[in-house]
């Protein structure tokens, strides 16, 4: 009887294990299905906005003049004469309508729809770029072509530094193609907004140990220190307090205010009286109250100096190109990464709901690595733990939900610690309409 009982029992947990085992696979088969067809879509060029798209700089040139464009940050285009052909191989003549623009931001790829994904060998990488160009002609209305043995030169202005590949992409296949046209020639210029952000950091009145001097100076000479309301200066040269506070109390001249070494905040306050000179070292100080107005003017100034210095588009590559399109400057992005199957709800005022049937992004690293996950399924999400990841999801009425990268953190953290599988991440609604790059912009700076 024990045997009998033995060998049902064997039985049972035998069948119990095929039964969970083929769940397992199932499960793991779903996994493998889904992360399939997530690498495996074909990249399409769709504005992410509803009516909404980076638009393209028009220029007339005379087919057979050499013809040459900047763009607003720096880029040179020039075109050779008798450039053109049309759909037969024929020369065009008369006016020909060159149609450029430039794809760079965060917010610009996602407003373009341009995807960063890019096929090799059957496998499938995310780009991360330096920038992109897209350059068309027209005739009369219709598109015309390089013709053979012609070729534009083009030399990209970017903000993004290091080595990156040269792609143009196929339009037909729907994926980028590393290009053959030779080595790009790199350039570096030195940034200016660094030199130009010298606005000294304030400091803080010490009432018990400073000396204070009354100095009467015309702030609009002092670029640096304009925006500064209330300051007192102290004096922080080596002579005794004793011997400036009996100076002080001669009638001078006159007094002049100069700079010293305004990036460490000292200046120099020239005095006469008589016939004798005086050169005072002395410092710009604030009230405790003035202080803490003053340092968030200096926070707010270096917060908009660093931004336009991200923005400086100092480094230029410069290339020959023998067909018209779209080009772009990548790398493939590499790092850690983990997979994660995720679903995303929305949080308004007093619930949260489902995101269905959006497009959602994945902005990666310094925002050049921008991924698209058309959602209208459970998503397999690649994400990387050591990089900076943020989310904006694209929502009916051109507005935008997002994930900060900071709740990205926790979020990662809790997916690592308890060994989630399947994670719902919770997007915040941002009720701005967005009708511009610039708007994207704002709202990513802040994530």
């Amino acid at each position: 009887m024990k045997t009998l009982n033995s060998i049902i029992f064997a039985l049972f947990f035998t069948f119990l294990f095929s039964c969970n085992s083929e769940k397992n696979n199932e499960s793991e088969q779903r996994k493998k299905d889904s992360l399939e067809q997530t690498s495996l879509l074909k990249s399409e060029i769709v504005p992410a906005f509803e009516n909404l798209d980076i638009e393209y700089t028009k220029h007339e040139m005379a087919s057979n003049e050499h013809f040459e464009l900047k763009s607003e940050t720096g880029s040179e285009v020039k075109i050779p004469e008798n450039a053109f052909v049309d759909e037969n191989g024929n020369p065009v003549t008369g006016k020909v309508e060159i149609q450029y623009r430039e794809i760079i931001s965060a917010s610009e790829i996602i407003f373009s729809g341009v995807d960063m994904k890019y096929e090799k060998d059957g496998k499938q990488y995310d780009f991360q770029t330096a920038g992109m160009f897209d350059i068309r002609a027209f005739s009369n209305g219709k598109p015309v072509f390089l013709a053979k043995g012609k070729e534009i030169e083009v030399t990209f202005a970017s903000n993004i530094s290091g080595d990156y590949g040269f792609y143009s992409y196929d339009e037909k296949a729907g994926n980028w193609v590393e290009t053959d046209y030779g080595k790009v020639e790199i350039s570096e210029e030195e940034p200016q907004t660094e030199m130009a952000f010298q606005m000294p950091k304030p400091v803080q009145l010490d009432p018990k140990n400073d000396l204070i001097i009354e100095v009467k100076a015309n702030y609009k000479r002092f670029p640096e220190l304009a925006e500064y309301k209330g300051m007192m200066w102290k004096y922080v040269g080596e002579k005794d307090k004793a011997e400036i506070t009996a100076l002080l109390s001669k009638i001078w001249s006159n007094s002049e205010l100069k700079p010293l070494n305004p990036s460490k905040n000292i200046y120099t306050l020239s005095m006469i009286t008589g016939k004798k000179a005086y050169d005072l070292e002395v410092m710009p100080v604030f009230s405790p109250a003035q202080y803490k107005k003053a340092l968030a003017v200096y926070e707010e100034k270096k917060k908009v100096a660093e931004l336009k210095k991200s923005k400086e588009y100092n480094v230029k590559r410069k290339t020959n190109i023998s067909e018209l399109g779209l080009y772009n400057y990548d790398a493939i992005h590499s790092s850690d990464r983990m997979i994660v199957q995720s679903d995303f709800k929305v949080k308004t005022q007093d619930q949260l709901l489902p995101v269905e049937d959006v497009n959602l992004f994945l902005i990666m690293g310094d925002d050049n690595v921008v991924i698209r996950y058309p959602h209208n399924k459970l998503t397999s999400m690649y994400i990387s733990p050591s990089a900076s990841n943020k989310l904006v999801a694209i929502m009916p009425g051109n507005k935008v939900a997002v994930l900060d990268s900071k709740n990205f953190e926790k979020a990662i953290n809790e997916i690592q610690n308890k060994n989630i599988l399947q994670y719902s991440f919770v997007l915040n609604m941002v009720e701005t309409e967005i009708t511009k790059p610039s708007d994207l912009d704002d709202v990513i700076a802040k994530l």
